[in-house]
């Protein structure tokens, strides 16, 4: 097993980080972040996408959180590294980066940091523009909560997974944010966390 391998497996007790996360593992919940009518340009679109975003990554992480950036690259160049560069603030921060290359142009990068040392509001952007404006550049971004044993994957524009080992550690997100949970698995997301409510009661409106 190498080092970043072996580093997930402590941290996040196995859960494979690959799309999609929602569906991979029993506990998580699937967000809608931009409006699906709209073009993606659409200035209401764009203000949805950016409070969305920004409000579900700032619930699962505080700033002091112990964190993990883990970006899985695929281009045909040789510069992967500015993706974290333009992201990180601190040089000191970017010596802690490891890399696995998985095949000639499939590269796996794994940061140790907190929110506090990522330019987070400009790294969610980058995701959410990936499919428009980064055209060629394929990169999936999860960042994972250590302490709680969450994972938050934006996946792009459209939506964004949050899973946990523990469901209880996903209460308050589904709890202060379910009308943003996407309808098509709803049902599911509804079920999971029935049993929890107080008093049996029904889901939040």
């Amino acid at each position: 097993m190498n080092a970043i391998d072996k580093y997930l497996n402590e941290h996040i007790e196995g859960i494979a980080l690959r799309p999609p996360l929602f569906y991979n593992w029993p506990y998580g919940i699937r967000f809608e972040i931009s409006m699906p009518w709209a073009d993606h340009a659409e200035a209401d679109n764009l203000r949805q996408i950016k409070e969305r975003s920004l409000t579900i990554f700032t619930q699962v992480f505080s700033d002091t959180d112990e964190m993990m950036l883990v970006a899985d690259v695929s281009l045909q160049q040789k510069k992967q590294t500015n993706l974290f560069k333009k992201y990180v603030k601190h040089k000191a921060v970017l010596r802690k980066l490891q890399h696995r290359q998985n095949a000639p142009y499939n590269h796996r990068y794994l940061l140790p940091c907190t929110k506090a040392d990522i330019r987070f509001g400009q790294l969610l952007s980058f995701i959410c523009d990936k499919d428009f404006v980064n055209k060629g550049y394929d990169v999936e971004i999860y960042v994972v909560n250590v302490a709680r044993k969450m994972i938050f994957h934006l996946y792009d524009d459209s939506g964004c997974d949050v899973i946990a080992v523990q469901k209880e550690e996903l209460l308050p997100l589904y709890s202060r944010l379910n009308q943003w949970v996407l309808e098509n698995d709803r049902s599911r997301i509804d079920q999971m966390f029935q049993q929890m409510l107080p008093n049996n009661q029904k889901r939040p409106d």
